[in-house]
């Protein structure tokens, strides 16, 4: 599905959304707002839900084709060449982002023989010893999301072989929701929350699986055809849920956003799924309902928030780099100024990853035909669903 031609080009502003929500999060630690005492902490520690948003956006564009093609609505995605896609998309721009900041700030742990394979294989979260990258903390989504890459064909597969329509798929969304919730009380039953040994268990696809099932079951909604006019009514009322939901994850379950905070089972579970209920309402004006319909759609037609989102890639990939050098070059005297400089300089970066290095190898995308037989002219002449999978 091409998001800037098609019925869904609103996700691109989402998705600028969500990488602007993860930036302030990171931002406002570097800038002292988790600190004890700050009255912002709370909202701004809750900001990372703009990864849950990711998550929500990639499944439902990547699903919607596979369950075009099981009711009946569209030709079946060819195995190649979402997978060929796939891989464009999102490992070489990663390749690139994680020697260039190894290089730049210096983590020589990236290119040993031991460690290199978990970094460039999108596996270093399965392991404590390669948990987190120095200057690019937040390639753990990127992990769960070519997890979720790989899982996809397989249940697309196996939802072939099912008889039924909308119905069953909701069901069958609605067990995946329940194996996340299930893999998430067997976690707990091994050791506490905060045991650092199952660290790394956490941030393995079952844990996230219920995001998915919920972008998963949204496409299958708006393919079927049904409930997607109610979903698309009133927009306004989605998000002013979304942020009285935001309210209370952030200040109403006992969390207070600090680095070392109080996070209980209890506590854990209600975040993840608070989470979940505010990219849900956050993504549903932009995934149903007339595109040039209302205040909010029209928010989201901003030809400057689409651009963003349109490179947010790269944005989410060096914003991180960018902050760890601002902080070395003393930008903490200035506390709000991180958040200006902060999207400025990760724009650029995302800007000349887009135009310098993503676009031009996206347009190897024709070498794998979308169709049996290659109709190869018709392929090239499509645009490419960049950011259908952004992270």
């Amino acid at each position: 599905m091409n998001v800037r031609d098609g019925r869904f080009r609103l996700l691109d502003s989402m998705r600028a959304i969500a990488f602007v929500c993860v930036l302030v999060a990171h931002a406002g630690f570097f800038a002292g707002f988790a600190a004890d005492g700050s009255t912002l902490r709370p909202f701004i520690a809750r900001l990372d839900v703009g990864v849950r948003i990711f998550f929500l956006i990639s499944a439902f564009l990547l699903y919607r084709p596979f369950v075009a093609a099981r009711l009946g609505k569209g030709d079946p995605p060819l195995l190649r060449a979402y997978a060929w896609r796939r891989f464009l998309r999102v490992a070489p721009p990663y390749w690139l982002a994680l020697c260039v900041i190894a290089v730049w700030l210096g983590a020589p742990g990236v290119f040993t023989w031991e460690h290199a394979p978990l970094y460039f294989g999108f596996a270093h979260v399965y392991t404590n010893d390669t948990l987190t990258v120095t200057g690019l903390p937040q390639a753990w989504s990127l992990c769960i999301e070519v997890a979720f890459y790989l899982f996809l064909p397989v249940y697309a597969a196996l939802m072939r072989r099912m008889r039924g329509g909308l119905r069953v798929e909701l069901v069958a969304a609605a067990a995946l929701f329940a194996f996340a919730l299930a893999y998430k009380l067997w976690l707990f039953s091994r050791g506490p929350i905060t045991d650092l040994s199952l660290l790394s268990w956490h941030f393995a696809l079952p844990e996230y699986l219920d995001y998915f099932a919920i972008g998963m079951a949204l496409a299958a909604v708006s393919v079927d055809g049904r409930g997607a006019e109610l979903l698309g009514r009133r927009p306004w009322l989605a998000w002013l849920g979304a942020a009285a939901l935001f309210v209370v994850v952030s200040k109403g379950i006992g969390l207070t956003g600090g680095v070392h905070d109080d996070v209980t089972e209890a506590r854990f579970l209600a975040r993840h799924y608070l989470y979940a209920a505010v990219a849900l309402l956050l993504v549903l004006p932009a995934m149903f309902g007339d595109p040039s319909e209302g205040l909010i759609r029209r928010v989201l037609g901003w030809r400057p928030l689409l651009w963003v989102g349109l490179v947010s890639y790269g944005a989410y990939l060096y914003h991180f780099a960018w902050l760890e050098q601002l902080g070395d070059w003393g930008l903490d005297v200035w506390p709000y100024l991180w958040f200006p400089i902060g999207l400025a300089g990760a724009l650029v970066f995302a800007a000349v990853s887009w135009y310098g290095f993503e676009r031009p190898l996206l347009s190897l995308k024709r070498l794998v035909p979308t169709r049996a037989g290659g109709d190869t002219q018709r392929t090239a002449r499509r645009r490419t669903p960049e950011a259908a999978d952004s992270p």
